[in-house]
């Protein structure tokens, strides 16, 4: 579907002057840690592909090895349009970093996704990885330098690290609360046609 769009824009003559973003919202898991699903917090259903072709094949074969957000997706595009960005927008605006500047360190949040309500979440700075339970209060630690596959949890070999970085995962997930429901009170109520609501139901987005 993608090499059919691209051609498009090729024979209307709008591929060159086109700003083209290609991402997934998930991968999948094939019982790396134990489900056939794409829900958990590990690295193969978290790590997803993030393309951006940008006019005139600027920074054309640039590759960004240090640790992004799709969140990252919005903030990047406002800015390269010169457009401003939304207070309570988060995320980076990743063009100095495709321009060649030095990254700079980050903690990136995920959250497991299921239809039924979830409260375990990862967070991860680039090498070390947490994968954190708030119901339950379970901890599992990972280096994904040494360990990508996310098989040996060090979280009892180094317990001063694990616990400074549940306290960074739990204050993330509280300010994200605090923002969530500050939108919710000015959100608006959106209504979708039974077929619709049916097919969202049958994919798990809702109950």
């Amino acid at each position: 579907r993608l090499g059919s769009l691209l051609r498009r824009l090729r024979d209307e003559g709008l591929y060159e002057d086109s700003l083209i973003i290609a991402a997934s919202d998930h991968g999948e898991e094939f019982l790396e840690h134990g489900q056939f699903i794409h829900n958990q917090v590990y690295e193969e259903n978290i790590r997803v592909p993030l393309l951006i072709k940008f006019p005139g094949g600027r920074w054309a074969g640039r590759r960004i090895s240090a640790p992004v957000e799709l969140l990252d997706i919005l903030p990047t595009l406002l800015a390269y349009l010169q457009l401003p960005l939304p207070p309570q927008a988060r995320g980076r605006n990743l063009l100095p970093l495709i321009a060649g500047e030095p990254p700079a360190p980050r903690l990136i949040l995920a959250r497991q996704k299921t239809p039924v309500e979830s409260r375990v979440y990862s967070l991860a700075d680039g090498r070390w990885k947490l994968v954190h339970d708030l119901d339950l209060g379970s901890v599992e630690l990972y280096d994904l330098t040494a360990d990508p596959g996310e098989t040996r949890d060090l979280s009892r070999e180094n317990p001063s690290l694990a616990a400074r970085l549940r306290r960074e995962l739990t204050a993330r997930v509280e300010e994200n609360s605090r923002l969530s429901r500050a939108l919710g009170a000015r959100g608006a109520a959106v209504s979708l046609e039974d077929d619709r609501l049916e097919q969202l139901k049958a994919l798990g987005y809702i109950n």
